[in-house]
């Protein structure tokens, strides 16, 4: 699959439980201004530069050859069929909303996006329009507006990782795409003055205060604001009974973001815990207690994303049954 992404940190629509060093965390609307078009720079026709700072995203169809131009998602739907990885993000999604500043490049066959929130970029190229150069033509010039931008290629697949090679892009990090079959079972109690609940409207200020602390590292996750925060929780696919949190004596201290991507497949999405109440098994029984919601909600299977680099993390994951279905590489331009 052509399709990488570019950016200062991780992919978001699967997010997990980061641990940066020495702390519990993990894992990912702007006022309405005016859309400015970009000028295309390629040597073929029919592309439109969309900048998207406003509550609505204006990106296609858009006119080529007497036909339209595919839009990003049903590009993406294509892309996923044959290669088996989906090249849009949560993030992406926002911006091709317009709920999320950024710019959509999309011409036939093929799709840029530059997530201006994230600081990445998305490419990707349907499969009948690949070996065309088109790829590479996006790539480049995208890289050329966000020169401080890194990659993702997603499941480290033959292909984006040779245009990476051939762009010159050198690896930096992984990203272990973990996954396990869900059985009935019931969770463990939790920690001792330790209470388990469930998201309510008047809780989200308390969660996007611990995913700060949690992430405060973390190159997209710490960029987590309320606004951003009540934007996700708009999406379709959100449920507040699979947002669970952690109290000590009334104080939110953590949270389990569960996630359903479809009637049998859940994600561990965002897992956190305050830096301050690390340690105290908080972690784990929210991680138990979401695992027993996804199985209640007639999930089969859950996965969830990690950084590789985090070994205790990874031995939890490993300890909970979770196995490696793939790896994600994150590239870098070399400096010139």
């Amino acid at each position: 699959m052509v399709c990488l992404k570019y950016s200062s940190g991780r992919r978001l629509d699967m997010a997990s439980w980061y641990k940066p060093p020495d702390r519990w965390g993990w894992s990912t609307s702007r006022p309405a201004r005016p859309v400015a078009t970009m000028e295309p720079r390629w040597p073929f026709g029919g592309v439109s530069w969309t900048r998207c700072s406003s509550e609505r995203a204006v990106v296609g169809p858009w006119p080529t050859g007497g036909g339209v131009m595919p839009d990003p998602l049903a590009i993406a739907v294509r892309c996923e069929e044959v290669d088996g990885v989906n090249p849009l993000n949560d993030s992406s999604r926002l911006v091709i909303a317009g709920e999320r500043e950024g710019v959509v490049v999309t011409r036939p066959h093929g799709f840029a996006i530059l997530d201006d929130h994230d600081e990445t970029i998305l490419v990707a190229v349907e499969p009948e329009g690949r070996r065309r150069g088109i790829g590479s033509a996006l790539l480049l010039d995208a890289l050329d507006r966000r020169p401080e931008h890194s990659a993702w290629a997603f499941g480290t697949l033959p292909a984006a990782r040779a245009l990476a090679e051939h762009l010159g892009l050198r690896p930096v990090r992984e990203l272990l795409h973990m996954g396990r079959s869900l059985t009935a079972a019931t969770p463990a109690a939790p920690p001792e003055g330790v209470h388990i609940g469930t998201f309510t409207d008047a809780d989200a200020t308390a969660v996007v205060a611990v995913n700060r602390a949690a992430f405060r590292n973390h190159p997209e996750q710490g960029r987590l604001d309320l606004d951003g925060f009540r934007a996700l929780t708009r999406q379709p696919w959100f449920d507040p009974a699979g947002l669970l949190t952690a109290r000590i004596e009334g104080q939110l201290v953590g949270f389990h973001w569960t996630k359903r991507h479809d009637a049998t497949t859940g994600e561990v999405y965002v897992l956190a815990v305050d830096p301050a109440f690390e340690g105290r098994g908080i972690g784990r029984a929210l991680l138990d207690h979401g695992l027993a919601h996804l199985t209640a909600v007639g999930c089969r299977t859950v996965e969830l994303y990690v950084e590789a680099d985090q070994p205790r993390v990874v031995a939890l994951y490993r300890a909970s049954g979770f196995d490696t279905l793939s790896v994600d590489t994150n590239y870098r331009r070399e400096p010139s």
